[in-house]
């Protein structure tokens, strides 16, 4: 199974920033226990369907609980945002007048390009997430690339089980 994420450079050192901040975590919790062979394949299962499940799993549950609460707030901030967008773009279309169809056009834009910030840093949290279960179980079953075009980079994921 192969994911990949592209990301606008406009976007790269937020992105960046908040993957090393993400990956700094990990020292401050390494006392925990690794999990046990037999249960990798699983916390690195449930780290895929959603950040922090695979840490909870492991015993890990203060990182667990950062992953899973960061996640859960980019996709509320994705769901408000775009829901917000919506009305502002329910307003342009039905607008006569000149400014108000503007004015409803800003914020229609405003208000997806916060909902993209938030969807591409829900993205970013999910990729620490995994790397930082790979790291984790100090196995090489997940495989991360970053790759560098001129407008974007590219995150591509291989996980075998």
């Amino acid at each position: 199974m192969i994911i990949y994420a592209r990301v606008n450079l406009r976007y790269a050192n937020k992105t960046i920033i908040l993957v090393m901040l993400m990956l700094c975590i990990r020292p401050l919790f390494s006392d925990v226990t690794e999990p046990e062979e037999k249960e990798t394949k699983k916390t690195l299962t449930y780290s895929l369907v959603f950040p922090g499940l695979g840490q909870i799993c492991s015993g890990n549950y203060l990182k667990g609980a950062i992953f899973a609460g960061s996640e859960l707030l980019c996709l509320a901030g994705v769901l408000i945002n775009g829901a917000r967008g919506e009305d502002y773009y329910r307003q342009y279309r039905s607008a006569t007048r000149p400014e108000d169809v503007v004015s409803a056009r800003r914020m229609t834009e405003k208000y997806d390009r916060y909902r993209n910030t938030f969807l591409i840093a829900g993205a970013v949290v999910w990729i620490a997430n995994l790397v930082d279960m790979s790291i984790t179980v100090k196995k090489k079953k997940l495989s991360v690339k970053v790759a560098h075009e001129e407008n974007r980079i590219s995150f591509g994921f291989a996980m075998a089980f």
